[in-house]
């Protein structure tokens, strides 16, 4: 399985060529067939294994973090930044690209995937307006996507436009935004 996600990071789940791929890694047809009905559900896999491990991370470091609320969101922001500006990439945003070209479900594997990114960043945000590092005016749910979608989309047109110069924009707006100023 890590070798099926360094793989698709590296080329895409679509332009992963499968028949390449197991002779690659020494696995017969026959065999892989009787681990995964198909090459879908292999996807479909690698995204469940793939999202199960964020969530531990996202767990230790927004659950289990050091600091307040808003200080674990943005050692969490300032990881992901991390990642991308380091050249490296993220099997949600590397397959977020590839939407139109993926099945149902595996479309659906990462949708699950990321509403659990969501709900996690939501909690966390409900939690720092509870003790009060972040400000009230927020409804967490909706700008714990909007928080999503806006890194998801920015590490996207980082890769294209290869630089890290838009995260750097990103992380500073992401700040400002979790400002305790609830004038903003």
């Amino acid at each position: 399985m890590a070798v099926g996600e360094a793989a698709v990071l590296a080329q895409g789940f679509s332009a992963l060529d499968q028949a390449a791929f197991l002779n690659r890694i020494g696995v017969r047809p026959e065999a892989f067939l009787r681990d995964f009905a198909s090459w879908d559900a292999f996807g479909v896999a690698l995204l469940q294994r793939y999202f199960l491990a964020y969530d531990l991370w996202q767990e230790s470091t927004l659950t289990r973090g050091q600091g307040t609320m808003r200080e674990r969101l943005l050692a969490y922001f300032h990881a992901w930044y991390d990642v991308y500006a380091g050249g490296k990439e993220s099997l949600d945003v590397k397959l977020s690209g590839e939407a139109g070209k993926l099945s149902e479900a595996m479309l659906k594997a990462l949708s699950e995937g990321m509403n659990q990114i969501i709900r996690r960043l939501s909690d966390t945000v409900r939690r720092g307006q509870m003790e009060g590092s972040l400000p009230c005016m927020l409804s967490a749910e909706p700008f714990a996507q909007m928080l999503y979608g806006l890194w998801l989309g920015s590490s996207q047109l980082s890769r294209v436009q290869q630089s890290a110069h838009v995260l750097e924009i990103v992380l500073a707006q992401t700040d400002a935004l979790l400002s305790r100023d609830d004038t903003l």
